[in-house]
């Protein structure tokens, strides 16, 4: 008996291409923070998924929380699995290094966009 099998009928099927959602690189950055921290020596990182554009080490962003601008941020530092990235695009999950904030300034489900 098969993982996926029971009693003779499969449970369910996976099929042989699955659809993807298609990433833009166009339009105006955006990403939901997912999760933020404080590295000492360093500063505030972000975590996230980029749904839409593209940032740069240097870009500004603007941290929105409620729809509402909060401040503008700038991003000195872009990390992908360990790895140092001068720029991040839709569908790369990265954290962020911005300097100049505290940690309690950053929520879970704000939003930093261009």
């Amino acid at each position: 008996m098969g993982i996926f099998r029971r009693r003779g009928k499969d449970l369910f099927t996976i099929p042989e291409q699955v659809p993807s959602t298609p990433v833009t690189t166009s339009g105006d950055f955006r990403l939901v923070v997912g999760d933020c921290f404080f590295i000492t020596g360093r500063g505030v990182v972000v975590t996230g998924t980029v749904e839409s554009g593209a940032v740069g080490i240097g870009d500004r962003v603007t941290l929105e929380r409620d729809g509402r601008a909060v401040r503008v941020l700038e991003i000195s530092g872009i990390e992908r699995s360990r790895t140092t990235m001068s720029r991040a695009a839709a569908g790369e999950t990265v954290g962020l290094l911005i300097r100049g904030t505290a940690k309690k300034e950053i929520v879970p489900g704000d939003v930093l966009r261009t």
